[in-house]
């Protein structure tokens, strides 16, 4: 392998493990949002993430990949970056917003209920809801606050969290990408044999 596609590659694995980071953020501050909304909303303390670390991935994940495929309201990626005039581009950006997390949340909702038996939540009492799984208020929330998110926040934690040195950077991505690898297969495995 030439020197400019060696470098090239290391660029590419050193940016993806500072957004894998930067999901692992995400995954906490939505853990950190759920058990709020618990404690706020019912008086009760409830751990609300699958996992026993305190992460929610389905918060990163849905924010990165959002990211990814979308870009930002302001900036888009692909041919959402051509629309015009702004206006159009936020309310399309708004639609994506809305159709990726409702997707993401239905197909885990959906997974865990029917292969191992956890409701991991039941908006059974929303409504307009789809099987519990899904509601179209919650679901509507979920994409203004994510455009909202994605337009003010999501770019300045980015940068800060790209802007990390790169080695420390690195390292700690891989010892948490085994930790949340290891805390996965875990509660995996308990549910198996549950």
């Amino acid at each position: 392998m030439n020197k400019g596609r060696k470098e090239k590659v290391v660029e590419f694995w050193t940016a993806l493990s500072k957004d894998w980071l930067l999901c692992l953020w995400l995954s906490f501050l939505g853990w950190l949002w759920e058990m709020l909304f618990m404690i706020f909303a019912y008086k009760k303390f409830s751990d609300r993430g699958f996992l026993s670390l305190p992460i929610c991935p389905i918060y990163g994940v849905t924010i990165m990949l959002t990211f990814y495929l979308f870009g930002t309201p302001h900036r888009g990626r692909y041919a959402l970056k051509r629309i015009k005039p702004t206006f159009l581009r936020y309310f399309v950006y708004l639609i994506f917003a809305f159709i990726l997390p409702t997707a993401a949340e239905l197909l885990v909702g959906v997974f865990y209920d029917k292969i191992y038996g956890v409701r991991l939540w039941n908006y059974s009492n929303r409504a307009f809801n789809l099987m519990g799984y899904v509601s179209l208020p919650i679901s509507l929330a979920w994409a203004v606050s994510l455009t909202l998110f994605m337009r003010i926040f999501f770019l300045p934690m980015r940068n800060f969290f790209q802007s990390a040195r790169k080695r420390p950077a690195v390292i700690f991505a891989v010892f948490s990408f085994i930790a949340v690898v290891t805390d996965f297969l875990y509660n995996f495995s308990v549910l198996i044999l549950a």
